[in-house]
């Protein structure tokens, strides 16, 4: 499902080169659940935007089902990333001026996809436990709810791969468990999941945890 083959991120700081990714060659496979765990500007977030199409590489290779994304236009990249990955980046939020239900619904009619469309945002805002929400705008909802709105966003066009940087980062114990049964919940329907975080806590929902230090996975 998804390979990353030697990736490095590098930046251009004060006192030179700053290297963000170190050479990370990863593998995950079709339905698995991957945790990678390491504290916070380790280069977690620069690796989840890297493999999520967000953030070009300075140099090695993302592939999604054996097709480097990076190869190539930006708009077969925008087509890779609108059909194949779900991106969960609270970091980057929902539009704060359309409500929950058209945040959800935008990635869709991106693709130029609008068939039963509605229908599918409600389902989904449902699924993620914000029944009746759908009109409210993105500052009526909690921290936890916005999560799970943005959730439901990445699910709309029902991609195989899941990418979430840090989803439960300032959340409660309770808020964190009902975050981490969603995601439960979508690797036993068959979901290929890569989850960034800092909370070792969480080790136990994954079927892989993997360690990142300092730009390297150990």
């Amino acid at each position: 499902m998804l390979e990353t083959r030697d990736l490095v991120k590098s930046f251009s700081g004060p006192g030179g080169e700053v290297r963000a990714v170190t050479g990370v060659t990863l593998r995950v496979a079709n339905g698995e659940f991957c945790m990678v765990i390491g504290p916070d500007s380790c280069g977690k977030s620069t690796l989840a935007g890297m493999i999520g199409g967000l953030t070009p590489p300075s140099s090695g290779k993302v592939l999604i089902r054996g097709e480097d994304i990076w190869a190539g236009s930006q708009a077969k990249l925008s087509r890779i990333r609108g059909r194949s990955l779900g991106l969960i980046f609270p970091s980057a939020g929902l539009l704060p001026n359309f409500s929950i239900q058209e945040n959800i619904e935008l990635p869709a009619y991106v693709l130029g996809s609008t068939l039963r469309i509605e229908i599918r945002a409600e389902q989904l805002l449902a699924r993620v436990g914000l029944e009746g929400k759908g009109q409210v705008l993105p500052a009526g909802l909690s921290q936890c709810e916005l999560v799970r709105a943005e959730i439901a966003r990445a699910l709309i066009n029902d991609p195989g791969l899941i990418i979430a940087d840090d989803p439960v980062c300032g959340l409660s114990g309770d808020e964190e468990e009902q975050v981490m049964r969603i995601f439960s919940g979508l690797h036993r329907e068959g979901k290929t999941i890569l989850l960034m975080t800092t909370a070792e806590g969480l080790a136990g929902y994954a079927g892989r945890v993997i360690r990142m230090v300092k730009g390297k996975l150990l």
